[in-house]
This record gives structure tokens, sequence and C-alpha cells, in this order.
């Protein structure tokens, strides 16, 4: 499936740049899954070096709330409810927390990159 070989081109493109291993995986492994069930390598929990872990969810958090071409966006409340449920299967339960935590501060407003509201 060409969408799964797309962590892997990111990091082959990115790879001749000279960054750091860490920045490297991050791009690399953004697709994996802390239940181990994700991709390329089937890496699960702290496996996955944690910057890989706080795109994850910060790239689930934007195409759940941006305008797609195979989708619409959803409900900023919504994308939250899909971060929660899926704490512990898809995300890191710790980064999880972090997340709503600074939700529920109202630290963390609704943000939207859409070309109609720049």
């Amino acid at each position: 499936m060409a969408i799964r070989r797309d962590a892997l081109k990111g990091a082959r493109i990115l790879e001749p740049l000279g960054f750091s291993y860490a920045f490297f995986s991050a791009i690399r492994y953004h697709h994996e899954r802390w239940d181990g069930k994700g991709y390329p390598d089937g890496l699960a929990g702290e496996e996955i070096l944690l910057l890989a872990r706080i795109i994850s969810l910060a790239d689930f958090y934007d195409a759940m709330t941006s305008e797609r071409p195979y989708g619409k966006k959803t409900p900023f409340q919504k994308a939250y409810d899909e971060i929660e449920k899926n704490s512990e299967i898809q995300f890191d339960p710790y980064i999880v927390g972090i997340f709503l935590d600074f939700k529920s501060q109202q630290r963390l407003a609704p943000i939207s990159f859409d070309s109609d509201s720049r």
C-alpha cells in the first residue's frame, strides 16, 4: 500500500541532509502505534522514539481537524475524544495525558491552518 511507504520515503528524502538520528527516526516511525500494529517496522510502546510518538499524535490531530482531499475536517471535540479513546492503543498514554491536560487547561486552542483562515 502506497500510504504505508510514505514514512519511509520521507525518511529517505531527508537522510542525505545529515539530520540527527532522532530527527530521521521520528519521521520514519511516526506511523508506528503504541500497541505495535503500526508501520513500517511494527514497533510498540517505548520502542518507538519519543519524538515519533509526539509527531504521531500531532499528525492524527491535524488530519482530523483539517480539510483533506480524502475527507472533511471533524469538530475539535471529536478529535480529542478519538485521541483519548486510542490512548494505549494507537498513542502513548503519557503523551495523550499531556495533550488532554493542555486542552482542559485551555492552553491548547483549536488551530486551523486551512487556506481560508490565513
